[in-house]
């Protein structure tokens, strides 16, 4: 934990018992998150002492996502229960973790949790208990992760995937439908190998407009999934022109993991947090290599089998790059289109088909014949010629085979000159001004100038000139930008006579200018500069109307300048001392990020600002009220979002009669006014008079518990209502008479009841209560007859559907994961659209109804950790069914009817201790893609399984009844088995298509499939793990495997000298003895992990060259038996070392070369007495040593000043450390028993302590301080 952070910079909250999980579990799972750019507010009951347990609390509050780790110890602390309920009671998203306990413990159902609860009912009470009782409940209700059988590592990494997805989803693009790019594809998939180790900067160059963006975005869409972190930086030229550099590297950190600042060394961030990463990173449109050399200058910044996409008009920007090496950089050309190709797309723009009709044939070849193919300029000319008369054609035709193929902006301009005058100031403005993007404010501001905006962004739409995206935001090719700019630069050699100004440095000289502007419609200073604009510097604009400023200062009497304004973005950090400013025509004013507060000047330009529409004050920090809105003002739209201390709307409010839109998302200290007479803190009752408010957001106002019931009913326009993250309890009847509203989001909000007017609602289609306390949903229910989505994830407290339930004829989803419910209703049967239905948590649901078989459109069916033993004869009948997944439940058998559901695509139903067999139908599931039955008691598979041409991942871990396997699909590409009965491995030969193989046995498993494995080329990742009394004889050769990247391997019984590929990344050696010959690793010139377990040889590891892995960052020896291993060398790069249960090593690993390792755990290492180098590591961080009981005395640490968390316990004749009263540190831990006196030496006074269990709640002492030498008394 950093105690000088802020608490709202936290992404996950981490609460466990330190006692059960320090030690091992919470400590790796932190350093997961931390080195994977996650912000953890780390905690334990340990550190409740003093003002620290305000922070703590404060801190649950401002974290995106709580992780409670249940252990077993977990419920004695009243500090863990106070978190978890405070984590309920915020409505906060949880993510639990089951360690060493099952969700029913949390859940109070067994004495694990359930006897600590009673002793803190005699300790404090059963009413405040209670609360506590409940939380636990509650937060079992999320979905979490059981620590099983999986190493630390392997978990961490998953789950910390797993909390990166829920902070920051995956980005996709919507690439539409492609015409003519199949071929490049393949070919840049090929390029990309994304199962190669090597890193590649992958450079897609061509002409502007021939499509690099499209398919960079294609290739991203394909691969993202398949690396650790993926980015997608776009229009980076455009960027570093506006913003700098610099900006951009702050945008790259903060789009590839959490942390939105940078330092001032941001290659070296980006180095450490990636080098040992999979990523994918695509920079959008390059013109420089500085650009290359600022986001991505070295490979060494990036893990094996890392891609870095760049797009540009010149390869030469990639090629001639001073950090990278030949073998590093792959050009791929872009391809025009072929002829046949070319015409498709161009028919798709003129004639909405796939070809052009047959007396249009002639003229669409020979317009398609002066593009080159260029996919932008047929686009372009197809949208242009749509509907127009031959004689049209003829003449723009004429026109474009004047003009070079490679022109393309002289042959986009062709379109320009067709749009009316209006269109193209409309083209021009969003060309120019990045901030015209919105197209919810750029609207009113055109619609002011009467270029008829709606009409006008159709034609630029259908025209291909722009899209507008699903936020409402408008998009236009770098290519039209450029077109546009260009345009308005051959307006005239001199800026100031242009008719916009959008570089900033232009921008400010016109402004000093004393020469007439009169062309001049928009400026733009987009960078902080304190300028001050009096009447001097604004005369000479007369036909402004769009004006952007960062911190500019209005000055003097403006003598009614700028009467043509329409558009001002002002972020303002001054006093208004301004006369005579006239805003008779502004439309959009726009103060967001502005320091400005309720007792502005500048509010008085609402006074006269007639025709304002949009007034945004996003992000106002220092407004607590709303200023005094005047009557008759036609204000449309009024953002107030993030507006911190905001606490009251003024009354005044309800003038605004013609408003439609309203948010006031986060503005968390605002609540609702019983009477308008006080109105501190309150929302006012007169908001009633908004009857023309479409949208209306509260979502974050926490502190809002109830809305002004009458007011709500009278907003007879509104179709989106939002209140999720609020604390509002009920909704008042009146929410019937919303008769048009279609969208009702309640998430994670206080209500617990529905009213029954809720029924009335016939035009809403979405529906979410996601993570409230509802019991019931009401009988009117069925009234939503439009209802598409219903939401209700998360709702402990849900336990009963309705009948009527089934007349939401509408329905497509219907999530009840995690709720109560025992029975579904019969008439579920009735929602014959419905395709995707959750279930999964709901752990009093026992059976399915017959009538399931009815959802004749289902999809997705999510069954996971219910009561269900058995499913439905019927379910046979979904023939749309592609999934089922069903694990965690007490699935007996699978119905013989299984085989009908010839869609089916994954069927997941591990852990599944009930399960026994699979039906023999099984060979009809002709489209069965994943099968998983992991933990289950099956013991044999039927023989049909091999018939599964397309299965591709078969799970069957921890199978331990499972003695042998029929042949299997050639087409497997995922492959796991691990039993205790395995006999024989399965037939891998023809198993050529596999990726990933994890195989263990039983100790008298047949090894004679063994040897294919080296022949499994296209291999990722191989773990063969067995037990030390198995005499298999494990293959040694995998050289051959030149795309594995990890190896976790049993070397008891190795037949031959190991041979490894060059590509692994992570290699694990199990079992290593005095008769197993390992090779140098030096050779291994990509390896980032090595990890030693259960090895036995106690010589000769020092001549594995070790030393010479010069990539290795991670190093672990555990439960190791050798002696001698303090002998190895360590190599210069190393991060992280382990050494764990080595109970006979004496002498650790020199440190003394590995000046980069940062973090060094030492536990259990009994007869350790000597630690060489480790004062020498000057870039060390953390330093933990545990149960090193001969351990006397360590090297002087006073060199190590970044040290920052030092942890010794249990180490009884290491009395004291020499140099640590120099240190400052974050983090200290000293202790031994829990009755033993300890004295702590500061630079000036001696504390004596005695360790009070009721505040540290641990037999360890933790001590958050600085300057602190620390000696056992």
């Amino acid at each position: 934990m950093d105690p000088e952070a802020s608490e709202s910079d936290y992404d996950v909250f981490l609460s466990f018992r330190g006692p059960d999980t320090r030690q091992g579990f919470t400590d790796v799972l932190y350093d997961y998150m931390d080195k994977a750019g996650i912000r953890v507010f780390r905690d334990d009951d340990e550190l409740m002492i003093g003002d620290k347990i305000e922070m703590i609390l404060q801190a649950i509050g401002a974290s995106q996502l709580c992780v409670p780790i249940f252990s077993e110890t977990f419920a004695s602390s009243k500090w863990c229960l106070r978190e978890v309920y405070r984590m309920v009671r915020l409505k906060k998203e949880i993510v639990p973790i089951f360690y060493k306990v099952s969700p029913d413990d949390v859940k109070l159902k067994t004495p694990m949790y359930s006897k600590f609860i009673e002793e803190h009912e005699v300790k404090y009470g059963k009413k405040r208990v209670e609360k506590w009782k409940d939380a636990l409940r509650a937060s079992a209700q999320f979905k979490g992760r059981e620590v099983s059988s999986k190493r630390y590592t392997e978990f961490c990494k998953e789950f910390v995937s797993e909390v990166l997805m829920k902070l920051k989803p995956r980005k996709e693009f919507d690439t539409g439908e492609l015409i003519g790019m199949e071929n490049q594809i393949e070919s840049l998939m090929k390029l990309m190998d994304i199962e190669s180790v090597d890193v590649r900067f992958i450079g897609i160059y061509g002409m502007g407009g021939i499509g690099k963006t499209t398919l960079a975005k294609i290739i991203f869409n394909k691969c993202s999934a398949s690396f650790d972190y993926s980015s997608f930086m776009e229009d980076v030229r455009e960027s570093s022109e506006r913003n700098g550099l610099q900006y951009l590297e702050k945008e790259l950190l903060g789009s590839l993991y959490q942390k939105s600042t940078t330092g001032s060394n941001f290659s070296r961030q980006l180095e450490e947090m990636f080098c040992k990463k999979k990523v994918l990173l695509v920079l959008d449109d390059i013109d420089k290599w500085e650009q290359i050399e600022k986001l991505a200058g070295k490979s060494s910044w990036f893990g094996p089998g890392s891609r870095i996409i760049i797009t540009t008009r010149n390869i030469r920007v990639l090629t001639k790059g001073r950090t990278l090496n030949e073998k590093e950089v792959w050009p791929f050309e872009m391809e025009t289109l072929q002829s046949q190709d070319a015409l498709q797309l161009f028919s798709r723009y003129a004639f909405l088909r796939n070809s052009p009709p047959f007396d249009f044939t002639g003229l669409s070849e020979e317009a398609v014949s002066t593009t080159g193919g260029l996919p932008l300029s047929l686009i372009v000319m197809g949208s242009l010629l749509r509907n127009e008369e031959k004689e049209v054609w003829v003449d723009v035709i004429a026109r474009s085979k004047q003009i070079a193929v490679k022109e393309v902006k002289e042959r986009l301009k062709i379109s320009f000159d067709k749009l009316d005058y209006d269109h193209q100031q409309m083209f021009l403005d969003i060309a120019c001004f990045p901030f015209c993007n919105d197209k919810s404010k750029a609207f009113y501001m055109w619609e002011a100038s009467r270029f008829f905006p709606t009409y006008g962004l159709e034609v630029l739409r259908s025209m291909s000139f722009i899209k507008i995206t699903h936020n409402n935001w408008i998009w236009m090719h770098d290519q039209f930008r450029d077109l546009g700019r260009d345009i308005v630069r051959g307006e005239s050699f001199h800026p100031r006579k242009r008719s916009r100004l959008w570089e900033h440095e232009e921008a400010l000289k016109a402004l000093t200018c004393k020469k007439k502007k009169e062309n001049v419609q928009g400026l733009c200073l987009d960078k902080a500069c304190k300028v001050k604009l009096t009447q001097k510097e604004l005369s000479t604009f007369e036909n402004l109307r769009l004006l952007h400023l960062e911190e500019a200062k209005f000055q003097g009497d403006l003598n009614h300048l700028l009467p043509e304004l329409r558009w001002l973005s002002w972020i303002s950090r001054s006093k208004f001392e301004v006369s005579n400013f006239t805003v008779a025509k502004l439309v959009t004013l726009d103060l967001s990020d502005s320091s400005i507060d309720e007792n502005w000047q500048g509010w008085s330009l609402l006074q006269s600002a007639k025709n304002l529409k949009v007034l945004d004050l996003s992000r106002c920090s220092k407004l607590k009220r709303t200023p005094k809105f005047p009557k008759k003002m036609i204000l449309e739209r009024l953002v107030l979002e993030e507006c911190d201390n905001l606490s009251e709307i003024d009354s005044s409010i309800g003038n605004l009669i013609c408003l439609r839109h309203l948010n006031l998302q986060d503005c968390w200290r605002l609540c609702w006014s019983q009477t308008d007479s006080k109105q501190s803190g309150k929302l006012p009752k007169s908001i009633g008079n908004l009857v023309k408010l479409e949208s209306f957001s509260l979502r974050g106002c926490s502190s809002m518990k109830k809305l002004p019931g009458s007011s709500l009913g009278q907003l007879k326009s509104l179709y989106e209502l939002n209140l999720s993250y609020t604390g509002i309890v009920k909704l008042p009847r009146s929410i019937g008479e919303l008769k048009g509203l279609k969208q009702l989001d309640l998430r994670h909000s206080g209500v617990r009841k529905l009213p029954m007017s809720i029924g009335a609602l016939s035009s809403l289609v979405s529906l979410h209560l996601t993570g409230t306390k509802i019991m019931e949903l009401p009988s009117s229910i069925g009234g939503l007859v439009k209802l598409e989505n219903l939401n209700l994830w998360a709702c402990p407290e849900m336990k009963t559907l309705p009948n009527s339930l089934g007349e939401l004829k509408s329905l497509v989803m219907l999530d009840l994961d995690g709720t109560k419910i025992s029975e579904l209703p019969d008439s579920i049967g009735k929602l014959g659209k419905l395709e995707l239905l959750r279930l999964s948590g709901c752990f009093e649901l026992k059976a399915l109804p017959q009538s399931v078989g009815n959802l004749k459109s289902l999809i997705k069916l999510y069954l996971s950790r219910t009561s269900i033993t058995e499913l439905p004869e019927s379910i046979g009948y979904l023939e749309k069914l592609q999934e089922i997944t069903a694990e965690g439940c007490k699935l007996r058998k699978l119905p013989k009817c299984f085989g009908a559901l010839q869609k089916l695509e994954e069927l997941r139903v591990g852990s599944n201790d009930c399960l026994v067999r699979l039906p023999k139908g099984m060979k009809s599931l002709s489209s069965l893609k994943k099968l998983d039955v992991h933990g289950s008691r099956i013991s044999k598979l039927p023989s049909s399984i091999s018939r599964l041409s397309l299965l591709e991942t078969l799970n069957l871990e921890n199978c331990h009844q499972l003695r042998d396997l029929p042949e299997l699909s050639s087409g497997l590409t995922e492959l796991h088995i691990t039993s205790k009965s395995l006999q024989q491995v399965p037939n891998l030969s023809k198993m050529s298509n596999l990726r990933k193989l994890k195989i263990g046995g039983s100790n008298d498993l047949e090894p004679s499939n063994l040897d294919a494995i080296e022949t499994l080329t296209k291999l990722e990742t191989l773990e063969l793990r067995f037990g030390l009394s198995n005499r298999a004889c494990i293959p040694s050769n995998f050289s051959r495997l030149f795309k594995l990247q990890t190896l976790v391997l049993s070397c008891r019984n190795l037949k031959y000298p190991l041979q490894l590929p060059s590509s692994l990344s992570c290699l694990v050696l199990l079992h290593v003895n005095r008769k197993t010959n390992l090779p140098r690793l030096s050779k291994l010139t990509n390896l980032l992990e090595l990890e030693f377990e259960e090895c036995s040889k106690d010589d000769g590891f020092e001549n594995l060259g070790i030393e010479g892995l010069h990539s290795l960052r991670e190093f672990r020896l555990l439960n190791c038996s050798g002696s001698l291993m303090g002998g190895l060398g360590l190599p210069e790069n190393l991060n992280f070392l382990m050494i764990k249960q080595c109970e006979f090593l004496i002498k650790s690993p020199d440190l003394s070369g590995s000046k980069k390792v940062e973090h060094v755990v030492l536990w259990s290492c009994k007869r350790l007495t000597e630690i060489p180098g480790l004062g020498k590591l000057k870039s060390l961080e953390f330093l933990e040593i545990r149960d090193c009981s001969s351990l006397e005395k360590v090297e002087n640490l006073s060199g190590l000043k970044d040290l920052k968390e030092l942890v010794i316990t249990n180490c009884d004749a290491l009395t004291h450390i020499e140099g640590i009263d120099t240190l400052e540190f974050e983090f200290l831990k000293w202790g031994k028993s829990e009755d033993e006196e300890v004295s702590l030496y500061g630079n000036m006074d001696i504390l004596r302590i005695k360790i009070c269990l009721e505040v540290l709640l641990s037999i360890d002492t933790v001590f958050m301080n600085s300057n602190l030498a620390v000696s056992l008394v």
